[in-house]
């Protein structure tokens, strides 16, 4: 049987009904949590096995603006009768999405195999400039009523994230507010307004948490009149302000103080009654990343990025990273980078990390990114600055995830607001790597400053699981650190090769630190994760690639010759734009096969 012709309707119904359920479990914010619990469940695989599905290689999530929900699911089978993998989409629905809709909806068909393909890093990308930019928002000097939360026990959070993936650095709890902040109008259940210079109206209210390292602050919903503004900043350091967009489900970005001020400034009084604004949460921050850095948590074998300065470029492109996991009512960090796509005229911030870290588009709208976290000299001098500084706030837009249990751990956002001007982008091989081969790790252990390690890949596997691998190695290169490990926070940060800077991973984690040097770590690989990438890292996609895999193969050509026998009616088979697809589109689709560059 074909499925790339024409799905079999008893598996499409097993398959509808499998993920019917599955999205009924993840509600209004979809991830892959759901979807793998029901692939990994026996009773289910035995269904697919009786429906001619003899292997699931990968299941993932994929942005698609045009379906429901915005997003879709993958599942690439091996299936009974097929030489080659075959790449099943359905809606969050559980609708199975005919392969000739694919085009419509803006998704490929991938084969999920290595392909002749790679990007050299981009380095110190001009971005807009400071100067170029709007001047930083600033507090009026009104004074503040005082709203006091709850004290936060940390002890309820600190395990709340254990797992064999390198530890999420949890840095708070979710805490929801007794009794929320409302501001309609005029009417206000906490703060008030004030009359200021130049007929405006300015509501203030400083929130505090009694012993918090930090705060964020989540805004359930803003509505702002035309000349508005709503702020937020550190009470301790008030030159640190963020500005608060309208909309709804917005988490500010981290003040690291116990007091946060809130300031919402109405153009004139005629603009009050168009206010609206709901606090329903904070994050009550019981970790400073500062205040862990002087108190030396991460491992003494960890190794200062400026003391190697080959990888300063490099280095430029890695963040540290926080968000807030809704479900395990935390605020985490973690690492993640910055990467090139495939259009040279173009930098858009593309970031590479691993879906254990982030796995929703909720999750994703709330990260914040901390650029440049890292010793000004080699292992001596200051520790960086004092509020992480600068930082993108903002969230970002979640494009493709896949887990460690049917993927390779990865996830690809695109940051909605620019990175600071300096920044660099990391290009990435898309070839499997070789046992031997030398690797670098860039990355902040323990959300402390940011650390380099150096190994090579290995084959051996675990010595703790007597030599097993803990992820399979078709989905994740094994690596053997030789100077320098990873820890909890380090996760999400990308594998480089030692040759060419390249990626070719992403952290998932591993038994590796500074007491168990003999233990392996494990990063999904880039060259398994890429086809399902090609999309969103290639916009420019040769009219040849039929089925969106960046690369020209024979299952290109398998799709023009089946519209010429009048098998399938795939969209784009019509070369020449003939009016019909015949024995001349094959030819030319050869010719584009053997001559790539061409093509």
């Amino acid at each position: 049987m074909n499925f790339g012709r024409a799905l079999p309707v008893r598996l499409a119904q097993c398959l509808c009904f499998l993920l019917t359920l599955a999205a009924a479990a993840l509600h209004a914010d979809p991830g892959t949590d759901a979807l793998d619990a029901y692939l990994q469940d026996t009773s289910v695989q035995q269904q697919l096995r009786d429906h001619g599905v003899e292997a699931i290689r990968l299941a993932w999530m994929e942005a698609c603006p045009q379906a429901p929900g915005g997003f879709v699911y993958g599942l690439q089978v091996d299936a009974a009768g097929d030489p080659s993998p075959v790449t099943i989409y359905l809606t969050l629905d559980g609708a199975l999405v005919a392969p000739d809709a694919y085009e419509a909806l803006g998704l490929s068909s991938q084969a999920a195999r290595p392909v002749a393909l790679s990007t050299d890093t981009e380095i110190n990308v001009p971005l807009p400039d400071s100067k170029t930019q709007e001047a930083p928002p600033a507090l009026l000097d009104v004074l503040a009523t005082e709203y006091l939360t709850p004290v936060l026990d940390p002890k309820a959070f600190i395990a709340a994230l254990a797992g064999p993936e390198k530890d999420l650095f949890v840095t708070g709890g979710v805490l929801p507010l007794e009794d929320p902040i409302r501001v309609t109008g005029a009417d206000a259940t906490a703060g008030e307004w004030a009359p200021a210079s130049g007929g405006r109206w300015v509501w203030t209210l400083n929130l505090v948490a009694l012993g918090a390292k930090g705060q964020r602050i989540h805004f359930s919903s803003v509505a702002l009149p035309e000349g508005a503004t709503l702020l937020t900043a550190n009470e301790a350091r008030p030159e640190e302000v963020f500005s608060i967009p309208s909309g709804d489900d917005y988490w500010s970005p981290t003040c690291f103080s116990e007091g946060v001020v809130l300031q919402c400034m109405a153009p004139d009084a005629a603009a009050i009654p168009l206010v609206s604004l709901l606090i329903d949460k904070i994050t009550y921050q019981f970790i400073d990343p500062i205040e862990a850095a002087r108190e030396k948590q991460a491992g003494s074998c960890n190794n200062d990025t400026p003391c190697f300065p080959d990888w300063e470029s490099e280095a430029k492109a890695v963040a540290l990273w926080g968000t807030v996991n809704n479900s395990g009512n935390v605020s985490f960090l973690c690492t993640g980078s910055l990467l090139a796509d495939l259009d040279p005229s173009t930098s858009l911030p593309f970031f590479l990390t691993a879906n254990h870290c982030v796995s929703s588009a909720g999750a994703a709208s709330a990260m914040e990114f901390f650029w440049f976290y890292e010793r000004a000299q080699c292992a001596t001098g200051d520790l960086p600055v004092r509020n992480l500084s600068p930082r993108t706030a903002g969230g970002a837009d979640l494009l493709f995830t896949a887990s460690d249990r049917s993927g390779t751990d990865v996830s690809l956002l695109r940051i909605r607001n620019t990175p600071p001007a300096g920044v660099s982008f990391l290009g990435f091989s898309t070839q499997p790597a070789a046992v031997s081969t030398g690797v670098v790790c860039i990355h902040h252990p323990q959300s402390d400053y940011k650390r380099i390690s150096f190994g090579h890949l290995i084959n051996t596997g675990s010595p703790a699981l007597g030599g097993e691998p803990l992820q399979p190695r078709a989905r994740f290169n094994e690596v053997l650190w030789d100077d320098g490990t990873t820890e909890g926070g380090s996760s999400g940060s990308p594998l480089l090769r030692t040759d060419t800077g390249q990626v070719i991973g992403q952290l998932y984690g591993g038994r590796a630190s500074c007491s168990a040097r003999p233990e392996p770590d494990y990063y999904g690989r880039f060259d398994v994760s890429f086809p399902s990438l090609c999309a969103f890292l290639n916009p420019l996609l040769s009219p040849f690639d039929l089925n969106r895999t960046c690369t020209i193969d024979a299952a290109d050509l398998q799709l023009v010759i089946n519209a010429a026998l009048s098998l399938s009616g795939a969209a784009g088979t019509d070369l020449n734009d003939s009016g019909s697809v015949n024995a001349v589109d094959v030819q030319i689709m050869i010719q584009a096969i053997l001559n790539p560059a061409d093509a």
